[in-house]
């Protein structure tokens, strides 16, 4: 079987398609694509503010160490099936 050697235009074909640059992504693209990674954390912070202003015992010691004490459980839950997971090992009984 033989190999045959790339011809002068598709040689090229290639060169061009490498060379071109990256097209220009539209603003609305750009916000869209900032929207959802940080879209969640623009949602709690604008929760927390509003909590903020209209409870006066939300940001009180208290309140954030009982939030922080419940959410430890589900963060340690979070980190290992973090671990779990990309292992394809999802038997979490």
């Amino acid at each position: 079987m033989e190999l045959k050697k790339p011809t002068g235009e598709s040689a090229n074909e290639t060169a061009t398609s490498q060379e071109q640059a990256p097209a220009q992504v539209s603003l609305r693209q750009r916000v869209y694509l900032l929207w959802q990674e940080l879209g969640m954390v623009v949602v709690l912070i604008v929760l927390c503010i509003f909590m903020a202003l209209f409870a006066p015992y939300f940001l009180t010691l208290s309140n954030l160490v009982n939030v922080a004490q419940q959410s430890s459980i589900n963060a340690i839950l979070a980190a290992g099936m973090l671990l779990l997971i990309p292992k394809r090992k999802d038997d979490l009984c």
